[in-house]
């Protein structure tokens, strides 16, 4: 059975939240059985991204009025696919793009409740992007191709839209609504299924070559790629990319690209370690993209290359032990971007406390004040923030200073963020407010207006961001 699913989120950054969604569920022959759409409000916490707007069009106001709370969606959407397992045994999850987008997004939904996403292992997800990538690299002389470019390269397009489009099944523009996506993917995924021949059930989107055995270390494969190129020129439908397989784990490899560690040691005598960390990939089974081949005599030669990896005592020792490659390179984010850290025992406790919280908000200050004193690992504190985030975006009487200090850290620093500057500043979001406002022709005035009330209303919760408020707007 098939679950295919969309989400409409406030941002592109996992901090965000989701604000529609549509889970349809369908037999092996797509035929649509019931489904699980509605609306979420925003959070608290939550100030969405203006370009999200503009792309899924949700008026906000609509959206506050019927949608459902975080916590309410979240129980919501955990029981729908409980059901299901329980009913059919094992479900797949499909989505577009979805691996590195919606699945984490579902994931962040429900550990912020304490709700486990991982079902035993009974729902299994599938990218239909990755699907699609398989077959255009299978049979470029039949896929319908779309070339495009943005603003430094050449392309060929794998999005929702231009597929869709490319195979005559969306003559409109794509709406972004969540219920219509989820409509679009299962067509694609029936057009696709005709025309190639290949059914989607069939599809492994991890796979090595067959060998004898278990991967043999050291070895060195190809994988077909997308290929990107300067405005001037004309990308080839695919590309191929060169690893060297330098370890495994439990449905996952360690790979050293060679294209960039043969650049490194030819700028570098004695690359630093993290240097030729930079060269290593974490392949995930469950999420990746990944169908290798052998080389033949087309190939470069990278023989010099593979010969120095022996010799360098990092690949060495993630060699011998691969998962010193996480204690190699950890990651300093915010909790939300690597909610998996928070291991599965510690989702249970947060379910528990959770459910206190909103049986007896009362009982905050209280509960705090225990997981401050039971901490013993170090990953027991990204349980307290998930505690203290159910708190700020689920307590009828929030402490003020307790929200001012996230939405400072949030949309003032910007410390929480992973990578800051790729966010806009809350000045930078009035002014492009402002300016979207003196053209409203451009885009419905009435979802436009809601964002632009949604925007005065939440920063005036803070005094600091009450600051930022343009002044026209200040009384």
């Amino acid at each position: 059975m098939y679950i295919f699913y969309d989400f409409e989120t406030s941002s592109r950054e996992l901090l965000g939240q989701i604000l529609s969604y549509s889970f349809i569920l369908t037999d092996a022959q797509l035929t649509p059985i019931e489904e699980l759409s509605g609306m979420i409000k925003l959070n608290k916490t939550q100030l969405p991204e203006i370009d999200a707007i503009l792309v899924n069009q949700l008026n906000l106001d609509t959206l506050q009025a019927n949608g459902d709370t975080e916590h309410e969606a979240a129980e919501k959407i955990f029981k729908f696919l409980q059901r299901l397992i329980h009913q059919h045994s094992h479900c797949q999850l499909v989505g577009y793009n979805s691996n590195q987008f919606d699945l984490n997004f579902l994931r962040n939904l429900l550990i912020r409740y304490g709700y486990n996403p991982y079902f035993s292992g009974k729902l299994t997800n599938i990218d239909l992007l990755h699907f699609v990538q398989y077959l255009a690299f299978q049979s470029p002389d039949r896929f319908e191709w779309t070339l495009t470019q943005n603003d430094t390269n050449r392309y060929y397009s794998f999005t929702l839209e231009d597929t869709a489009r490319s195979l005559g099944i969306l003559q409109s523009a794509q709406t972004h609504d969540a219920r219509d996506d989820v409509l679009l993917c299962i067509q694609l995924t029936y057009t696709l299924q005709q025309q190639f021949e290949t059914r989607l059930s069939e599809f492994i989107p991890f796979q090595l070559p067959e060998e004898p055995g278990s991967p043999s270390m050291g070895c060195i494969y190809k994988q077909q790629s997308r290929h990107f190129v300067p405005l001037l020129d004309e990308p080839e439908k695919f590309t191929y990319r060169y690893w060297y397989l330098l370890g495994s784990m439990k449905k996952a490899l360690l790979l050293i690209d060679l294209s960039a560690l043969d650049t490194l040691l030819k700028e570098e005598t004695t690359p630093s370690e993290t240097a030729l960390l930079s060269c290593v990939r974490y392949m995930n089974a469950n999420k990746q993209f990944l169908i290798l081949s052998h080389l033949d005599s087309s190939d470069p030669d990278w023989s010099v290359c593979s010969a120095a990896i022996p010799n360098i005592s990092l690949f060495s020792e993630l060699s011998k032990h691969p998962p010193l490659y996480f204690e190699k390179s950890p990651k300093d984010w915010d909790i939300e971007y690597q909610i998996h850290e928070l291991g599965f025992e510690r989702i249970d406790h947060l379910f528990h406390h959770v459910q206190t919280l909103l049986q007896d908000p009362n009982r905050y200050a209280e509960t705090l004040q225990s997981l401050l004193k039971a901490q013993k690992n170090p990953k027991d504190r990204y349980l307290i923030q998930l505690y203290n985030r159910a708190y700020l975006n689920t307590h009828p009487n929030v402490n003020p200073s307790h929200l001012n200090r996230y939405l400072d850290a949030r949309y003032l620093t910007r410390a929480l963020y992973r990578n800051p500057d790729d966010v806009p500043t809350l000045t930078e979001s009035w002014e492009r407010l402002q300016a979207l406002m003196e053209t409203p022709e451009d885009h419905d005035p009435s979802m436009l207006g809601s964002l632009y009330q949604y925007y005065d209303q939440f920063c005036r919760q803070s005094a600091s961001l009450q600051a930022m408020i343009p002044e026209a707007l200040r009384q």
